[in-house]
């Protein structure tokens, strides 16, 4: 009622009945999203899911993805179809949380395949939501690309699958997809991505052995999260030991390569921000 004198009592706007009609819809669409919120907040799941249900029944795509979420995390009653239903929406919708979530769950590393004629790959939509995510700049689509086509989901999917005498779900392999992921986010401050493109360069996953790049774009990682530099380096001659074990780490771990490879990452990084910059600025602006 109160959306509703607003719209009647502002008489710089001339709106047509239907216009009124759908600025009314979008307004009771996020005033129940927002209630649905507060009800959440609080653990009352089941209240939560009716105030998120009519604001996802009134088209709001963030409301369609938190029903979906409450049926898959078991907060309220599981419905698989109506789930699935709600997530489709959501998708349909550009919904970039929906995308990051069903797509990085389609693919997890921990989903064993039953059946044996469906061991394949990790489905074809589950890549495509990602990707589809990763293509609008969410790092954390990119994130979970790269671990992809690294092969880390493979490794832990062939882990699990072993302990259960279970076929694991089979993954793509491709390093360059990886690498353009992984510098992609890095450009845009993603502190996971850079750190493992050190990690990368540190165990020759996706890049040629190179420690001193490695320990160069680790230290730039803990760098973005922390300022103190004798923590930074702690935590990187750490991670480095871990990787490469103590005695080959030792032979680079020298105050004039260390800084020497901090520089030359710091360019590298620099890089990729310039290109980030440049093809972000070629790119039409949406529709």
């Amino acid at each position: 009622m109160s959306a509703l004198l607003l719209i009647l009592s502002t008489p710089c706007i001339s709106q047509s009945p239907d216009n009124a009609a759908r600025t009314l819809k979008r307004t009771d669409a996020v005033s129940q999203f927002k209630l649905g919120q507060t009800l959440e907040r609080r653990k009352l799941y089941p209240a939560a899911f009716d105030a998120y249900k009519k604001a996802a029944d009134l088209g709001n795509s963030e409301a369609e993805f938190e029903v979906f979420k409450l049926y898959a995390t078991g907060k309220v009653p599981v419905d698989v179809d109506a789930a699935g239903d709600y997530g489709q929406r959501a998708i349909k919708h550009r919904n970039l949380d929906a995308m990051v979530y069903i797509g990085t769950f389609d693919c997890a590393p921990d989903v064993i395949v039953e059946d044996d004629d469906k061991a394949s790959m990790c489905t074809k939509e589950g890549i495509s939501y990602l990707t589809a995510a990763a293509n609008r700049g969410d790092m954390r689509a990119q994130d979970e690309l790269a671990r992809i086509y690294e092969g880390w989901n493979q490794d832990l999917a062939d882990y699990q699958a072993k302990k259960k005498n279970k076929k694991p779900q089979t993954y793509p392999h491709d390093c360059a997809t990886a690498m353009d992921w992984l510098h992609k986010a890095a450009a845009r401050g993603d502190r996971y991505a850079i750190g493992e493109i050190g990690v990368n360069y540190a165990t020759d996953k996706c890049l040629p052995i190179d420690l001193e790049r490695g320990v160069g774009w680790l230290r730039l990682a803990e760098y973005s999260e922390r300022k103190d530099p004798d923590y930074v380096a702690n935590w990187a001659n750490g991670q480095m030991i871990v990787l490469t074990g103590a005695a080959r780490y030792a032979k680079i771990n020298t105050p004039e390569s260390i800084k020497e490879a901090e520089r030359v990452a710091r360019q590298e990084l620099e890089q990729d921000r310039l290109a980030f910059k440049s093809q972000s600025d070629s790119q039409e602006p949406p529709e």
